[in-house]
């Protein structure tokens, strides 16, 4: 069963020859940024934790480094922009 979002992209194919033709591609596209996106956002709160943590080995480490929580992966998307 075909949800609305479905429906309404059918309609629009048949409609727009212009929307077809592109539609495929654009959404590759769009894919594409989406995973590029989530990548950068994965190796920024990775880096963030392995700097974390080497801080937290050194001998004398400040107490409130050890207690700072590494965040959201929605607040890393808003500094990734």
């Amino acid at each position: 069963m075909k949800d609305d979002l479905d429906k309404y992209i059918s309609r629009r194919k048949r409609a727009d020859k212009q929307f077809a033709e592109n539609f495929e591609s654009g959404y590759q596209e769009f894919k594409v940024g989406v995973l590029l996106n989530y990548q950068i956002s994965c190796c920024f709160l990775v880096e963030r934790a392995h700097s974390q943590h080497r801080r937290n080995r050194k001998p004398g480490a400040a107490s409130t480094a050890k207690a700072k929580p590494l965040g959201k992966l929605d607040d890393v998307r808003r500094c990734t922009r």
